[in-house]
């Protein structure tokens, strides 16, 4: 699985990039644009996965320590959002002066994980901060009960239909620990998934 998720994007690459090479003529500048938006959306999607990879590691031998300080929550939602795929699928509920003890650097990719994982599954993100909690919740299928909390381990996931690695979850679940606060997954009602970090006070 893991090498397939790799060679995808590189596919991708080397397939547009290939046919710009031989065929460059015979497109005009709004397909050649296309087809670069497409590569370049496929090397920021290897570039994610390395960098999962990368950190996972990192974690598992014990070389990466998280600084936890008192941090401003708003700066780092709103860069989430501008930074998404489509912006406009992320919505942002942050009242101003709300602080939480976390490394800033791991809050943030741990938040990136759970919108990219809301975007992937439920086609939104709605991020909301309250005094020591941040959830994510989106409105797609929602986790199938029989995975619970198995969705943080390894290289589980909850559909197949959807790219992916099942390293995402189990990632932001280090992250969060790394910074002694918690994750856990919710069932809303009315559908969906939710993700909640609660921090340490």
């Amino acid at each position: 699985r893991i090498s397939h998720e790799l060679r995808t994007p590189l596919t991708i690459m080397t397939g547009f990039v290939s046919t710009l090479l031989t065929h460059d003529a015979e497109f005009g500048p709004d397909d050649r644009k296309a087809m670069l938006e497409r590569t370049r959306a496929a090397i920021g999607r290897l570039s994610a996965l390395i960098d999962e990879l990368l950190t996972a590691a990192s974690f598992e031998a014990g070389m990466a320590e998280a600084v936890v300080i008192d941090v401003d929550v708003a700066p780092i939602l709103e860069a989430i959002k501008a930074e998404a795929v489509d912006p406009e699928r992320v919505r942002v509920n942050c009242p101003p002066g709300v602080h939480a003890r976390a490394d800033p650097k791991l809050l943030k990719q741990a938040l990136h994980l759970l919108v990219d994982n809301a975007m992937k599954y439920g086609g939104n993100a709605e991020l909301t901060v309250r005094p020591g909690e941040i959830t994510v919740r989106d409105h797609g299928p929602g986790v199938p009960s029989e995975l619970g909390d198995r969705v943080f381990d390894r290289f589980v996931r909850g559909t197949t239909s959807k790219p992916g690695m099942g390293l995402g979850l189990p990632l932001v679940r280090s992250l969060c620990a790394a910074m002694d606060a918690t994750v856990g997954l919710e069932s809303p009602a009315d559908g969906g998934a939710c993700f909640r970090i609660r921090f340490s006070s």
